[in-house]
């Protein structure tokens, strides 16, 4: 997204190394700096309610790109049609069995950032290894997030249900660290020497900014601008190897649909406190987006399957 963040590592597409130099300095001034709690959870929803939503909101341009079509065709009503259900049925499994739609949106949320992280590997997209690194990365990162900051996770998720502790997946989190070390292993000829000490850094710093901050910020970081702003520049330049797509078009597509998810995000919590539900509003806003999320995470595979080298 402008000429600051295109790639140096010519041979490593996708990567976007001044980016994660960025973001790692943004990260570190958290860390390090005494910063107001205020500044740092106004910065975090800003990063949510902004690229956050904004890399979801032009999934009719990946969907099009998918069936070779271009960003000025018409979009199809089937379109919203799987958009829609997509979203009625994850909605309906939170009512019915919110256990299963908790581990659902988590599972397929790791994958999802996961694949966002890893994009630039030179492995097709229906390889087993690609797919498992996706998923334990995902996985490792959402753990560390939320047991880190247990109290505010446990406090969120017994809003909705009851029963659950998340310190005790702190054993999955370990597995997931073993089992992504040895992914990497036994991908280690496909690693370029200069992307992994990006990764261990960003590691480092995802792990100190979960320890040190709180669930929102930790959060809210790590979604804007570790996965929803590379989302963003991985979207632009695979669109942009097939048709003319520039930064000004994302932005000029995403803005209806992100202002409509604005809009339904705030009814449902205006309607959840007017009937009085126990459910806090952080974890209304999550299950909001777990509905958003879960059709953009299938059109986001066809998309990147489509692109597969």
């Amino acid at each position: 997204m402008g000429s600051i963040f295109k790639a140096t590592h010519q041979e490593v597409a996708y990567f976007y190394p001044k980016t994660r130099l960025v973001i790692i300095l943004i990260a570190g001034l958290i860390i390090l700096l005494p910063l107001p709690w205020t500044i740092l959870n106004g910065f975090s929803i800003l990063c949510i309610l902004s690229i956050g939503l904004m890399h979801g909101a032009t999934d009719h341009f990946l969907d099009l790109n998918t069936k070779e079509k271009t960003i000025q065709s018409k979009i199809p009503l089937s379109f919203f049609a799987q958009y829609l259900t997509a979203i009625l049925l994850m909605a309906v499994l939170w009512w019915l069995f919110p256990y299963a739609a908790l581990a659902l949106f988590i599972l397929s949320s790791g994958y999802h950032f996961g694949q966002t992280q890893w994009q630039y590997l030179a492995l097709p997209e229906k390889s087993i290894l690609k797919k498992l690194l996706y998923l334990v990365w995902g996985l490792m990162i959402i753990l560390m997030i939320v047991i880190y900051n247990a109290k505010e996770s446990n406090d969120l998720i017994n809003s909705i249900t009851t029963g659950v502790a998340v310190e005790t997946f702190r054993p999955l989190l370990y597995a997931c660290c073993a089992i992504f070390i040895i992914t990497l292993f036994l991908i280690r000829k496909y690693l370029h020497r200069s992307t992994v000490p990006y990764e261990i850094i960003e590691l480092i710093c995802i792990y100190f900014v979960s320890v040190q901050t709180n669930l929102l910020i930790s959060f809210g970081l790590f979604f804007g601008l570790w996965h929803s702003l590379r989302a963003a520049q991985v979207q632009i330049d695979k669109i942009r190897k097939d048709q003319r797509f520039e930064i000004k078009d994302f932005i000029k597509g995403s803005l209806p649909f992100t202002l409509i998810s604005l809009f339904g995000i705030a009814l449902l919590i205006w309607t959840s406190s007017l009937l009085n539900q126990s459910i806090q509003p952080p974890m209304l806003f999550l299950i909001a987006i777990s509905a958003l999320t879960m059709p953009h995470m299938i059109i986001y595979e066809g998309f990147y399957n489509k692109h597969s080298i």
